[in-house]
């Protein structure tokens, strides 16, 4: 708070050449025109405390005390006490008093995010307490979850909200020290920007506290009511991204592709496909080199040359290794079917290898 409160009082300064400031209760100046009195206490405030009046003059100050709920909230001081400090005293507080209002009123408003996403929130009283809040209606919105691979001392709440400073659209809220969750108002079907969002995110954690982090996109809502449901996507979007597509950051619940389609699937089921699929296959035949084969001839969409170039292989010697697959499985990966099958057995059994490694 005192950092905000400096900033207002740095502008209002320039319009008031005497001496002001703003402390608590304890004598604490949090915020003053001259700075390096900020963080000191002044030894007026103990006796002030102890007086009736609300405004008091002492030592060529003078004070004026502002209550919340019949305690002192904080107390505004200026210099050389005169009809023109009374004046300034009362502008300056009003500043003062808007500013706290908007950082509490943000606070409650992340505060009943974090409620929604904990299960906390009844759904029949989200959108009453959201008008209550004043948020808008009728936007469109998103959530976006992000995920460190280790925990952090650096505070990477506020590095999020410097990238996403506008707190009337952006909402952001600290889970724990992993997870952090942006509440983010979007333009409707702007999928390309949701993309940037995200890697700007990784990007700016990873140059400002050496961490990576992966991101989880869930899908767009328009009411408050929806937000759980896209933060549950969001989460489910990076479980299954950290089984199917490890190699990517920016995980969107909508292009999951494959792997949700596999992750809903019993694993009794996937393993009655495995065994139909690779049941004669040597765990040694399926190596790093042949996978890396593999994988690169699905990207080059089963162009046998093509994959051949970029591996610096010899067209013949990979024919030769995809003729070995097709001897142990039966399946020709050069033919469109054959692959398909192929592919989704390599993306089941990767999903098996992760739920084992869990059970353990």
């Amino acid at each position: 708070m005192a950092e905000y409160i400096q900033d207002i009082v740095n502008q209002i300064k320039g319009f008031i050449n005497i001496e002001f400031g703003f402390c608590d209760e304890t004598g604490t100046i949090l915020g003053c025109s001259e700075e390096l009195k900020v963080g000191i206490i002044d030894e007026n405030i103990q006796e002030i405390l102890g007086w009736s009046e609300d405004v008091c003059v002492l030592d060529d100050y003078v004070y004026q005390k502002y209550y919340r709920d019949k305690n002192v909230d904080f107390i505004v001081f200026i210099r050389n006490p005169n009809q023109d400090a009374i004046n300034y005293i009362n502008a300056i507080s009003i500043c003062i008093i808007n500013l706290k209002n908007m950082k509490e009123s943000y606070s409650t408003r992340a505060n009943f995010i974090r409620g929604i996403i904990l299960g906390e929130v009844p759904a029949a009283d989200i959108s009453l307490k959201a008008r209550e809040l004043h948020f808008a209606q009728d936007v469109t919105r998103v959530v976006i979850l992000i995920r460190l691979q280790k925990p952090s001392k650096s505070n990477v709440y506020e590095i999020i909200q410097s990238i996403f400073p506008n707190k009337d659209k952006d909402f952001i809220v600290s889970m724990d020290e992993l997870n952090t969750v942006l509440i983010k108002e979007v333009k409707p079907d702007d999928n390309v920007s949701l993309q940037k969002f995200a890697s700007v995110i990784i990007d700016t954690l990873s140059s400002e506290i050496m961490v990576k982090a992966y991101v989880g996109i869930g899908a767009l809502f328009n009411s408050m009511v929806d937000l759980l449901r896209s933060y549950k996507e969001a989460q489910t979007a990076l479980t299954i991204g950290e089984i199917f597509y490890g190699d990517q950051y920016i995980i969107s619940f909508d292009k999951l592709g494959l792997g949700r389609l596999i992750y809903q699937l019993p694993s009794e089921l996937c393993r009655l496909f495995l065994d139909e699929v690779f049941k004669a296959v040597d765990e040694e035949i399926l190596d790093e080199e042949t996978l890396l084969t593999i994988n690169k001839l699905f990207e080059n969409n089963l162009h046998v040359s093509e994959t051949s170039r970029q591996l610096y292989l010899h067209r013949n010697t990979l024919v030769y290794r995809l003729e070995k697959i097709q001897k142990t499985t039966g399946l020709d990966l050069k033919r469109f079917d054959d692959a398909i099958v192929f592919k989704i057995g390599l993306l089941i059994r990767e999903y098996l290898r992760k739920v084992s490694q869990n059970e353990r």
